[in-house]
């Protein structure tokens, strides 16, 4: 597990990315669309931190699908981190 520390960024802020209530549910086109959007928002955004805070996926095959709905996050080398919802 990679650990960073956190600092402010070089404006003497610190940005932090919430995504909340994504429900990957199919690992279908409409699905692939919102990572795909998560990650145009985090290009966009430029966080310091990012918090997906649950119901990142949905349905009876929930846990299958947790790490391609979260792939945007993991892969964008941002500090982040994950709290579950009802359907996480």
């Amino acid at each position: 597990m990679m650990k960073r520390a956190l600092f402010f960024n070089d404006g003497g802020t610190f940005k932090i990315l919430q995504f909340t209530d994504i429900h990957f549910s199919e690992d279908n086109e409409a699905d692939h669309s919102t990572t795909e959007l998560v990650s145009m928002i985090i290009r966009e955004e430029k966080p310091d931190f990012i918090i997906a805070t649950g119901d990142t996926v949905y349905g009876p095959n929930n846990a299958k699908y947790l790490e391609k709905a979260l792939a945007p996050i993991t892969e964008s080398g941002i500090p982040w981190s994950y709290t579950f919802g009802n359907h996480d």
